[in-house]
């Protein structure tokens, strides 16, 4: 019980050096024993603002006093400062955890083990004390391409250099690699010269994503800002000559129309013309139209098989078929893919209908459609006997309106389509000259298209 004798307790209130603690324990009969009879006395003290809680013991009256004062002197100063570290600690866990951020020690450099504290071993997949941390254990779980960069990192400021941030890759339990970042500080004890290196590790995989995310939309940017300015500047040089052909028709179809002599051959090979122009800008501008619309329709995806495809495209090229007396043969099995049907449509036309126009002077006119599996990669191929592309110009051929012979018409984007389609589903197009004469263009796709 709490005594209410406040002067059993005066002179050990003078004794300390502040007079904020309150006696929860002590009474005058207690005192009286220990300076008469030198028994052995405890008493306990709180300190209303800190809370600290302080156990004396006594052995006399006069000499007690003395070293009593000293003792709670001591005590109070350390319980103070125990109590601030408590708080400092708990304050730094607080900010571990809200800041997601693993700690790590290496408390001496020539030796391999470390201490991970406990974000540390939850950053990476695992829990506390499921593995012994060591450097050789770390180092085997960074990325092979940045052990060496690290390694040179930590040696430089063990050497002296100023603690930088260091970004990398490290496989997690789960087997998945994650970017993180880490930075740390060396200390040294001047007592014994081991030298310690002590810092963080931060979980950086999200932010790198979204930087790589935002680099690879601005090249998208860049090159499609690249594209429209090429567009613009060759669109208004293509229209302009079906256009100026078809106003040269008009003026002559009015001069005839005036003369009433003018031969009616002459009036219908004039309107003939008139209609080649007129297809012509017509065609130029639906594949300038496909052309822009490639990314959007190949995120509609279909459940087509390219047997389906073919069969179709024999029936709507028959006409170009018949007229270069060309011959389709078939070799592999036709694919049956995941992808958007009317562009896989416009990809197989575009390479059928150019190797009818450019490649059937040869007298067997044949045209060879392969369907091949190349190391999970899908590949439709499309051969024909003609005089076949330069090899040099073999990358040029697929860029806008370039053309290698005028014989063929079109619009000089064709080909360019069907680069578009492929890298719309990470594949790509190449072409080579064939063996024997001719050109073999393959387009290739991601064995993820095939359907089971």
């Amino acid at each position: 019980m709490p005594s209410d004798d406040r002067q059993s307790t005066d002179w050990i209130q003078n004794v300390l050096p502040t007079a904020e603690s309150k006696p929860v324990c002590l009474n005058w009969p207690i005192w009286m024993a220990a300076i008469f009879f030198g028994a052995t006395i405890s008493g306990y003290y709180v300190y209303p603002e800190d809370l600290s809680f302080l156990s004396v013991s006594l052995l006399a009256a006069v000499p007690t006093t003395l070293i009593l004062a000293g003792a709670l002197g001591l005590n109070r100063k350390f319980t103070r400062r125990n109590k601030k570290l408590e708080i400092y600690q708990q304050r730094l866990l607080l900010a571990v955890r809200a800041g997601n951020v693993g700690i790590w020690d290496w408390p001496d450099v020539k030796k391999e083990d470390v201490w991970w504290g406990e974000t540390m071993y939850r950053l990476l997949g695992y829990e506390k004390g499921e593995i012994k941390p060591t450097l050789e254990f770390y180092m085997s779980r960074v990325h092979e391409g940045h052990r060496e960069p690290l390694k040179s990192h930590i040696q430089k400021i063990l050497e002296g250099a100023k603690p930088t941030p260091f970004e990398y890759l490290v496989k997690t339990k789960g087997g998945a690699y994650r970017w993180f970042r880490t930075k740390g500080v060396v200390t040294s004890n001047l007592d014994n010269g081991v030298s310690r290196y002590t810092g963080i590790l931060q979980d950086i995989h999200r932010k790198r994503e979204a930087e790589e995310q935002l680099v690879l939309a601005n090249k998208k940017l860049k090159a499609k800002t690249e594209e429209i300015e090429q567009m613009v500047y060759l669109v208004s040089h293509d229209l302009r000559s079906p256009l100026a052909t078809i106003l040269t028709i008009a003026q002559d179809a009015l001069r005839m129309e005036a003369d009433p002599n003018t031969p009616s051959e002459e009036k219908q090979e004039l309107l003939t013309l008139l209609l080649k122009s007129g297809h012509r800008m017509n065609d130029f501008i639906n594949d300038m139209l496909s052309l822009e619309s490639v990314d959007e329709q190949c995120k509609k995806v279909d459940l087509v098989d390219t047997k389906t495809v073919l069969e179709e495209l024999k029936e709507s090229l028959k006409a170009q078929t018949e007229s270069t007396d060309s011959s389709w043969v078939v070799d592999g099995e036709p694919h049956k893919l995941k992808i958007n049907k009317h562009m896989l449509t416009q990809l197989m036309q575009n390479l059928l209908s150019n190797a009818m126009k450019y490649g059937c002077p040869h007298p067997s006119n044949r045209i060879e459609i392969g369907f091949l599996k190349n190391k999970e990669r899908l590949q439709i191929t499309v051969r024909d006997f003609g005089n076949g592309i330069p090899r040099d110009k073999c990358l040029e051929i697929f860029e806008p309106f370039k053309r290698f012979s005028d014989s063929g018409g079109g619009s000089g984007l064709g080909l360019t389509i069907v680069k578009k389609t492929a890298e719309a589903y990470d594949g790509k197009v190449w072409v080579s000259p064939a063996e024997g004469g001719g050109s073999r263009f393959v387009v290739e796709f991601p064995g993820s298209l095939e359907v089971a």
